[in-house]
């Protein structure tokens, strides 16, 4: 489970692409009040991102959209989205 305001979180996002030779990649992201936002990641291995959550990251409770986001020269390609549930804290 993840739970609301958790700092150091690791999540992985599969990418479904090949990650050799990309220049930057980032993780967008739709918080369940529908604000959006960018974290840029690191590449965990051949085919996924990562992102640590920081202090301020989680601080909605509910569903969130995360999409992968890899630039290569000369284009930018976004992945499937996928869902993530931020549970409250008693």
């Amino acid at each position: 489970m993840i739970f609301k305001n958790s700092v150091g979180v690791r999540i992985f996002i599969e990418t479904s692409k090949p990650l050799a030779s990309v220049i930057q990649v980032q993780m967008r992201y739709k918080k369940p009040s529908g604000a959006t936002g960018l974290w840029n990641c690191d590449v965990a291995n051949t085919s996924q991102i990562l992102y640590t959550t920081q202090t301020n990251d989680l601080d909605e409770v509910g569903i969130w959209n995360l999409q992968p986001i890899v630039t290569r020269t000369g284009s930018v390609i976004p992945g499937s989205i996928t869902q993530m549930k931020v549970e409250d804290i008693l």
